[in-house]
Formats: structure tokens, C-alpha cells, sequence
């Protein structure tokens, strides 16, 4: 272990990302043996802030901590029905359920695979080039237009848009619009170099 300390004082471990694990190299079962030898006594919840595996154990043991009774704490999933009678408590069936995404004027039409593209616009950000090319000549009729949104800081953006702007004109003239592949390519290349981000 890295911190034994840190480990021999701590009354509980967040084993954090646990989705990640079966794609890297890491042991699972030797990191909570390593900590279990410098504190036998910790407390081990395997949770994921993605996924939400693990995370309900983790908030009745906040609650256990804070005072309340563990017979007043439940932990249910999505749909679970919670009986409150006579002041106990008990669980009823689970009612099969599912997430509904509202957009615009349509209710539960948006798929999966659609919320994940958006999920990945948001973090990563996206760049678009917008030309405007003379049917006849194939020419551009002015500069390249570089918008940006959620990928480049102001202070980045003042520095890099005009080169990215500089490079498309480039293979424009050189190749023509037939070279659409080449300005993705030389595009990508350049703001990669420059922000490390693909």
C-alpha cells in the first residue's frame, strides 16, 4: 500500500470506478486484502458513480453513521415499492420500470445510443468548420468559419482557431472539397498536438 496510514485510520474505503475494472490492470481482491493487513477492520464498499453499482450500501452505511436506526434505513432500486404501515416498514413488489427521456415535444422517443452521443458531446465538447465553396470554381468564397463549443477555453481558442482556420484553407487549395478526409484528418491532428484531447 501507498499510504498504510492513511488506511490504518480510516473507518471505511471507497473502492471508486468499479465498472472500470474488468478493462485494466488492476486486482480488485488483492487491493482490499493489502488494506484489510493494515486495518482489519475497515469498512470495504465497491461502488461506481457511473453506473450506481454499490452506491446504495454506501449511503445506508452514511445514514447508520449520522444516527438513524438501521431498521428505519431501506435500500431499494428504481420501482421499489416501500409499505409504510403503523409505523414500520416493509418492501412490496418491484414495478417494472425504465428511464423516460423528454425532448421537445416527444416523450420516451429518444434511444439509448442518441443519449450516449450527447453524453459524449458534453464532455468532450465538438468543433465545427463550416465552408462556403464556389460551385463553379471550387474555391472558397471567404475563410473558413471555426466554431467551438465545450472543447477549447477562450484563451486556447484565441490562439488555435486561426491556425485550424489557416490549415483548411491550405488543403482546400490544394486539394479541393474532394479532400474532406484530409481536413478532418489534418484537423484532428493539429488539435490533438495542441490539446491533447481527441
Amino acid at each position: 500500500l501507498k499510504y498504510p496510514q492513511m488506511f490504518r485510520a480510516a473507518d471505511v474505503m471507497l473502492l471508486n470506478k468499479v465498472d472500470l475494472a474488468p478493462h485494466v490492470a488492476f486486482d480488485t481482491e488483492q487491493c482490499k486484502e493489502m488494506a484489510r493487513r493494515v486495518n482489519p477492520g475497515i469498512t470495504i464498499f465497491e461502488v461506481s458513480a457511473t453506473s450506481g453499482a454499490g452506491m446504495a450500501a454506501w449511503y445506508a452505511w452514511l445514514a447508520e453513521q449520522v444516527g438513524i436506526k438501521s431498521e428505519n434505513i431501506v435500500v431499494v432500486e428504481n420501482g421499489q415499492i416501500v409499505e409504510l404501515t403503523d409505523g414500520k416498514m416493509t418492501l412490496g413488489d418491484r414495478i417494472p420500470g425504465d428511464y423516460v427521456f423528454v425532448h421537445g415535444e416527444s416523450i420516451g422517443d429518444i434511444d439509448h445510443d442518441v443519449m450516449k452521443e450527447r453524453e459524449q458531446l458534453a464532455r468532450s465538447g465538438i468543433v465545427i468548420i463550416d465552408l462556403s465553396v464556389d460551385k463553379v470554381t471550387g474555391r472558397l468564397v471567404h475563410e473558413p468559419e471555426v466554431l467551438t463549443r465545450g472543447f477549447l477555453s477562450p484563451e486556447d481558442a484565441e490562439r488555435i482557431i486561426p491556425e485550424v482556420r489557416r490549415r483548411v484553407m491550405k488543403v482546400v487549395e490544394t486539394d479541393g472539397l474532394d479532400s474532406e478526409k484530409d481536413i478532418a484528418s489534418d484537423v484532428k491532428s493539429y488539435l490533438h498536438d495542441q490539446t491533447k484531447r481527441k
